[in-house]
């Protein structure tokens, strides 16, 4: 192979590599989420994950869109915390939200206290709907802003369970199971992409 040839093909591939990598960056900036607690970070970028977290407050970082009441573009995210497994065999790709009943219309779950949920529900009948419009219309908080997505944040410091408010570091329970959705394009359609269930082992 002539030495023109083998430029012409490294300079080929350097664009076909550069593209399907910021391609896949622009889908991680979206797709991936993080559990944080304290000075440690867990990447969640499969549609099924899990990790092990201690009996203490942590927080949730994922990527969405502001909600914007006047224009109808009702952005959240839908997170229900189970703490049955098989719950989470009701979820399946193509399924419109209705049919589970955890994320049916009407499930949305309000706010304990503050207009915040740093109380959770861990319930298989409802979900917490987090949204960001403006600091004064928020139920979680908003990191930064980029171009299409902003980055947001949910603290988790206590569940409520069986009716009672408990904190993280009395919490009996050894497993949760988070199902988080985020319905990117509003058509109330479990699509590909816009489902993690993320199982959470406690120390």
């Amino acid at each position: 192979m002539t030495v023109i040839l083998k430029s012409i093909l490294q300079v080929f591939l350097f664009f076909v590599f550069s593209s399907a990598f910021q391609q896949l960056s622009g889908q991680v900036i979206i797709e991936n989420i993080y559990f944080h607690q304290d000075k440690r970070t867990f990447l969640i970028s499969k549609q099924s994950d899990s990790l092990v977290l201690e009996r203490k407050p942590f927080s949730i970082h994922y990527y969405g869109k502001k909600y914007n009441s006047e224009k109808e573009e009702f952005y959240s995210a839908q997170i229900a915390i189970l703490d049955n497994a098989e719950d989470t065999l009701l979820l399946k790709s193509g399924k419109p939200t209705y049919e589970t009943p955890f994320f049916e219309p009407g499930s949305g779950l309000a706010p304990y206290e503050n207009g915040m949920y740093d109380t959770v529900f861990i319930t298989n009948s409802g979900h917490h709907y987090l949204i960001y419009e403006n600091e004064n219309e928020k139920r979680v908080n908003l990191i930064f802003e980029i171009e299409n997505y902003n980055e947001f944040e949910w603290k988790i410091k206590a569940v409520h369970y069986q009716g009672k408010n408990i904190s993280l570091s009395d919490i009996t329970i050894n497993t949760l199971y988070f199902v988080i959705f985020m319905d990117r394009n509003l058509n109330e359609i479990i699509d590909t992409n816009e489902l993690k269930i993320v199982t959470i082992h406690f120390n």
